[in-house]
């Protein structure tokens, strides 16, 4: 089972979108592509983005252990 989600948080701010990326079954490599995606060095992400967005990397396993 695919665990691990990579997912984009857009900008509110500017309606930028949120998605899904990509699944991975390890945490390494879901860390990996999540740190290839973004492009740090002008801190906004890629280029194309228009807002600031967020990747993270998302347990979905340990999400669906939580007790609410």
């Amino acid at each position: 089972m695919k665990r691990y989600l990579v997912f984009d948080i857009g900008c509110m701010e500017c309606g930028e979108s949120s998605q899904p990326l990509a699944l991975f079954e390890n945490e390494e490599d879901a860390d990996k592509f999540a740190n290839e995606y973004i492009v740090p060095k002008d801190g906004w992400g890629r280029k194309e983005w228009h807002g600031e967005h967020c990747i993270r990397v998302y347990d979905l396993k340990a999400l669906l252990n939580t007790k609410q």
